[in-house]
């Protein structure tokens, strides 16, 4: 125990020294409190929703099974956009990610409920902002697991 003390008094004698760096070291747990508290500002808030963009090529009961099984999960809000066209490209999608509302853009494409009710690959594109990667890969992991689920319920 004496040799905590007798590092701790050198070191405080160090500091004591150098006016700057006994300032840093008395300011540098409010700071950090302070970048702490904005960061996890969200956490103790409140639950933060996200408005998700959906396109919806397929038209089945499927897909529209599907829009409301990710209409329930919490933090997403889906709003179904309707789309004329028979597809959706990457630039049409780049043009409604282009409006700064949205940052993530789901499509159900055609032949969906044929991958459900079939053997085949289930598929959902996603489509995301570069620049806000992080909040697309939290709704990328929700919608993955509620394919995943749908997938083992439908091999059951």
């Amino acid at each position: 125990m004496t040799a905590f003390w007798v590092m701790f008094l050198k070191e405080m004698r160090g500091a004591y020294r150098n006016p700057i760096a006994f300032g840093f070291l008395l300011l540098m747990p409010f700071i950090l409190i302070a970048i702490l508290i904005e960061a996890l500002e969200p956490l103790y808030e409140g639950r933060q929703t996200f408005e998700v963009p959906l396109v919806d090529l397929d038209h089945t009961p499927e897909s529209e099974a599907l829009i409301a099984e990710l209409d329930r999960l919490d933090g997403i809000t889906v709003l179904e956009l309707a789309w004329e066209k028979p597809d959706l490209v990457a630039g049409d999608a780049d043009s409604i990610l282009d409006r700064d509302e949205y940052f993530t853009l789901l499509v159900i494409p055609v032949g969906y409920a044929a991958a459900v009710s079939g053997d085949g690959l289930i598929t959902v594109s996603l489509y995301s902002d570069p620049q806000q990667e992080a909040y697309a890969g939290l709704v990328r992991d929700q919608v993955q697991s509620r394919l995943e689920v749908q997938d083992l319920l439908r091999s059951f």
